[in-house]
């Protein structure tokens, strides 16, 4: 057998070996790498952690993330609040934020203010960045900034005006900004509070997102079988394998029908550079279901479908056996769906 070595793509990120297998080191990815990030650019974020959806694809090919920041900042613009929240001029949140990351809007901002909007292109889109302007302007303390932060995200305006004075005097205190400046933030504070998500929350979600691109980019088959793997986990399994089976075939990758012929292996699996479809996402065929034809270690390669109808489809119930012909798995047999 052969010593398989660390194998380094392009991008530099290394697959080192455990055991006499690739492992897939996701805490030291290249998080700069130039294939993955055209996956959200391109909009093609089907199955992409909190971007599968419609909504996740159109926004990030308009908003064209290209670093961790920005796809956290992309998850926090895409949550109902922020897609319901409008400017004067009809302009959801959303949009702004896209118009701004793209450069297609300029937004003027006080400098301190600015250099804390600075990931999110000078829209508040974080509860932390609210919390921080109180911080940073008007000198509160952890209690009083999370005061401030349950405040706007419970809508509650009588506490919000109740707070207002002393945040500007606050910020006379701290002298960073002028009267009107600090009643100019503090609107702004109450008026995103009803859309603000939680920043921490937004990058964690964009890592696990962005690990999930980085292996469709650079190890599709692997992506598409695990996939498949798991839609059964799904709410609605048969909706997610047909959403998989859809991407592959953008992909260029073959997802070959069930067949018998495969036991032992009764999963997805991948050969000769194409998925198989596993026998146990079959209704009504898990591994239990032919573990007598696994544990009797039948040459099903070579078995005729008169054989195995005769000999061997006792060991599987009716609705079962009826379920395999009509997905194909006797095909190669000669036996037609």
């Amino acid at each position: 057998m052969p010593v398989l070595e660390p194998y380094k793509f392009p991008c530099g990120c290394v697959l080192p070996v455990t055991n006499g297998h690739y492992k897939i080191d996701f805490e030291h990815l290249n998080y700069d790498c130039p294939k993955t990030w055209d996956i959200y650019c391109e909009g093609q974020t089907q199955s992409i952690f909190q971007l599968e959806k419609y909504l996740g694809k159109m926004w990030s090919k308009k908003c064209k993330p290209r670093n961790i920041e920005d796809a956290g900042a992309l998850i926090a613009a895409i949550r109902p609040g922020c897609l319901n929240s409008f400017d004067k001029d009809g302009n959801s949140m959303t949009e702004l934020y896209s118009q701004s990351k793209t450069g297609k809007l300029k937004i003027e901002n006080i400098p301190v203010v600015e250099k804390i909007l600075k990931n999110t292109h000078s829209i508040m889109l974080y509860q932390e960045q609210m919390m921080f302007l109180a911080r940073d302007l008007a000198g509160w303390d952890g209690p009083a900034q999370n005061k401030l932060r349950k405040a706007a995200g419970k809508k509650d305006s009588n506490l919000m005006n109740s707070m207002r004075p002393d945040f500007v005097s606050g910020c006379l205190k701290v002298g960073l900004v002028d009267e009107k400046q600090a009643n100019f933030v503090f609107d702004q504070m109450s008026a995103s509070g009803r859309y603000l998500f939680n920043a921490s929350h937004s990058i964690g979600y964009a890592y696990t997102g962005y690990w999930t691109a980085w292996v469709k980019a650079h190890l599709p088959y692997h992506y598409v079988c695990a996939w498949l793997r798991n839609a059964k986990n799904k709410q609605k399994p048969l909706e997610e394998i047909r959403s998989v089976i859809s991407e592959s075939r953008r992909l260029g990758i073959d997802i070959l029908p069930p067949s018998i012929k495969n036991v032992p292996a009764t999963n997805f699996f991948i050969k000769d550079k194409s998925v198989y479809f596993g026998l146990d996402s079959i209704k009504g065929c898990g591994e239990k279901s032919i573990a007598k034809l696994i544990e009797l270690d039948i040459d099903l390669e070579s078995t005729s479908w008169l054989e195995f109808l005769v000999l061997y489809s006792k060991l599987i119930n009716k609705t079962n056996i009826i379920n395999m012909i009509r997905t194909g798995c006797f095909d190669y047999m000669g036996r037609s769906r």
